[in-house]
């Protein structure tokens, strides 16, 4: 048997909606359901009545908020209160399970930063209904759930392998492995919950534009570009996150006509909808680092020095673009090695003095992700930080470029001032790992110390 029959044999074991959240999908069956039966099931739930109240209240702007479940239901409509049932079935259900390495908990907080971003564009952006943009965020990643359920040794090995990156090159490991990724599977359970096509097809084609935003139209990818924009919003403030993030919900952002100034709001729309959210839930609110998108997005402003001189390794087959960008970098202060191919960059690198590493995408024996992807795997290469840049279109290589593990991207074409602003970002991000990674040594100086001196008793 192979491993996708494997998977849609074991159907009946995947994630699936329990208790009220079920019986509301059978209502939905019925011609003559009527509020007072959903009110009726509903209450036999008062966690989930609470939370449905609270979503309806979230909804309703200005207008006067209710502690009413029948008039909350009224004003979510019974699709949204059943789809939005659903999803929160889940969330209590699926704390954990026996798939090691994958993080339950950090997964349900993800979905739901996912689904608050998605809320909070759609509410600006229009032509997504805000309930049902904070559904399909919740559940996009709903297959890697499903993943860690019926395959749970194996698709371990597959976390462990990818490093925590959890893109398109998990997605290709998914498939090489069981025959569908988690894209794909999450859509089959959102068929299978009967959810509307237009939501299952949102869920598609956001993965669709995750691999290649280039060539797909704001007008027939509207929704999936919100949750495009919700994604990177989700991903940019979290700790250690790729710079790059940033520039993915710019891009989004001027897909959908907002502006960068209008990122910010939204941002901070979602973080207070997350902080309101996971209470409720029980999930653990993650800290995050607000990104000034403004400032991201005029790099040639007065954007302060960190100050360090950095060891830069800077990669780059073009002579003359060679020599403009260590010019450049030099004249910052920065100790530059300026290399014509990686296969000089890693001999240089494996000396473990190397900071930052800025490399171009196209070089004719091993191009900027392959080298990205190299140096992630060793360990002299893990901490270092990676800026690839290219001369070609950056859309669709924005998020491949993350995807691969680097930490920022940039165009040849843009000013000289951006790719220095990128240094600048990287260095303030290495001079924080520093200062953690001096904090964890103090500690355990000390408590080694307290052991010696405290000694058996």
């Amino acid at each position: 048997m192979t491993k996708l029959a494997e998977v849609i044999a074991t159907l009946h074991t995947l994630p699936s909606p329990r208790g009220v959240a079920l019986e509301l999908m059978r209502l939905a069956g019925r011609e003559d359901t009527s509020v007072a039966d959903i009110a009726k099931i509903v209450h036999a739930d008062p966690a989930l009545t609470g939370r449905l109240i609270h979503a309806a209240n979230r909804g309703i702007g200005a207008r006067k908020r209710t502690g009413s479940l029948h008039e909350a239901v009224l004003r979510l409509g019974f699709s949204a209160t059943r789809h939005i049932a659903l999803c929160f079935s889940l969330v209590s259900d699926y704390r954990a399970g026996r798939c090691v390495p994958f993080d339950y908990g950090a997964f349900w907080t993800g979905s739901l930063l996912r689904g608050a971003s998605s809320q909070a564009v759609a509410a600006r952006a229009g032509g997504f209904d805000p309930q049902l943009a904070f559904v399909c965020g919740l559940l996009a990643g709903i297959g890697r759930l499903a993943l860690a359920t019926v395959q749970p040794q194996e698709y371990g090995e597959l976390i462990d392998r990818d490093d925590g990156r959890g893109g398109a090159s998990l997605r290709r490991m998914e498939r090489d492995r069981f025959g569908i990724d988690h894209a794909e599977l999450g859509a089959v359970l959102m068929e299978r919950w009967t959810f509307p096509e237009s939501m299952v097809r949102t869920v598609r084609e956001f993965y669709a534009l995750m691999d290649r935003p280039e060539g797909q139209s704001t007008s027939g990818y509207r929704r999936a570009w919100i949750m495009l924009l919700a994604e990177a919003l989700m991903r940019g403030p979290a700790e250690n996150a790729p710079a790059a993030w940033g520039q993915v919900a710019l891009d989004a952002a001027a897909q959908l006509d907002l502006d960068a100034g209008t990122l910010s709001g939204i941002a901070a729309d979602a973080a207070q909808a997350m902080s309101e959210w996971a209470p409720l839930l029980n999930l653990t609110a993650s800290a995050l680092n607000p990104i000034d998108y403004e400032a991201y997005a005029r790099p040639d402003a007065d954007i302060p020095r960190t100050g360090d001189v950095l060891d830069i390794v800077l990669v780059e087959d073009d002579e003359s673009d060679r020599c403009l960008a260590r010019a450049m970098l030099e004249e910052a202060g920065h100790r530059v090695h300026a290399l014509a191919s990686a296969d000089e960059a890693l001999a240089v690198i494996a000396t473990g003095k190397s900071q930052m590493v800025i490399a171009d995408w196209e070089m004719p024996d091993m191009d900027g992700i392959a080298l990205c992807n190299t140096l992630r795997s060793t360990r002299v290469g893990r901490d270092l930080y990676v800026i690839l840049y290219s001369g070609r279109n950056r859309g669709e290589e924005l998020i491949a470029a993350i995807d691969a593990g680097a930490d920022d991207f940039t165009a040849k074409s843009a000013s000289p001032e951006i790719l220095l602003a990128r240094v600048n970002t990287g260095g303030r991000v290495l001079r924080r790992m520093d200062c953690r990674a001096g904090e964890f040594q103090r500690a355990r100086t000390l408590a080694v110390g307290m052991a010696t001196h405290v000694g058996p008793s």
